[in-house]
């Protein structure tokens, strides 16, 4: 049997994407933090469902739910994330650490265990994990978030690296979504749907890509973007 887990089920994304791997596996694990929203964003789907409940911000819990799913999971997909508030991030110390658990340390020592207790690696296994563009250089308005993005950024090289050919690492960078809180008014031209940034997705998984803009506008926006020298980047407002 094919199993795989994802964490968020409450997302738009999930939602698509399930709907293009629905026939691909037989169990879908569901980590999320609100159940019933869960359910009722993927009551399409609830033959093929199991679902944890869970909250990121405490690892022990994490863990404990990770204890309880089965041994062959075949693949991973990790969408979940916290922006946190710009304004207080830098300041405020209890949100500097939910930002880095949330973004990174939890992320990483979560999809740790499942990997070296829980996983179980097939000819189509794949990890696909959702990035950030704001972990591919530094932001004031992003301090801690952008690190702990830049840390699951290098986290997901350091797995393709280890597995090298044995199964497909993923690092989604899907620049401004549409369902983001932070990006509702935000122009449309740099903004993707849900519903895009599934397909874009699904074909980068058969096509075994392993990095992957869900636009290719932001793409190019970053490669200036890292052109830029440090003294003259230091002095952007953004």
């Amino acid at each position: 049997m094919n199993k795989i887990f994802i964490h968020g089920g409450s997302s738009e994304i999930t939602k698509y994407l399930i709907g293009y791997l629905y026939d691909t596996f037989d169990e879908f694990h569901i980590f999320a933090r609100n159940i019933e929203k869960a359910k009722k964003n993927l009551i399409t789907y609830e033959k093929k469902i199991i679902y944890y409940q869970n909250n990121l911000d405490d690892l022990d819990q994490s863990l404990k739910h990770a204890k309880s799913l089965p041994s062959d999971i075949t693949s991973l997909i990790w969408l979940t994330g916290d922006t946190g508030d710009s304004n207080l991030e830098f300041s405020n110390l209890e949100l500097c650490i939910k930002t880095i658990d949330v973004n990174f340390r939890n992320v990483v020592l979560l999809l740790n265990y499942i990997l070296n207790n829980k996983f179980l690696i097939t000819n189509n296994s794949f990890l696909c994990g959702f990035t950030s563009t704001a972990g591919l250089r530094g932001r004031k308005l992003r301090t801690f978030y952008g690190a702990a993005k830049a840390g699951f950024i290098n986290y997901l090289s350091s797995l393709r690296q280890k597995y090298n050919n044995k199964m497909l690492i993923m690092t989604i960078i899907p620049g401004y979504m549409r369902t983001n809180k932070h990006t509702l008014n935000t122009s449309s031209f740099i903004t993707s749907s849900a519903e895009k940034s599934a397909k874009i997705i699904f074909k980068s998984i058969k096509k075994r890509k392993e990095i992957v803009f869900i636009d290719y506008k932001w793409s190019l926006i970053m490669k200036i973007i890292l052109l830029i020298p440090e003294k003259i980047f230091k002095k952007f407002n953004f």
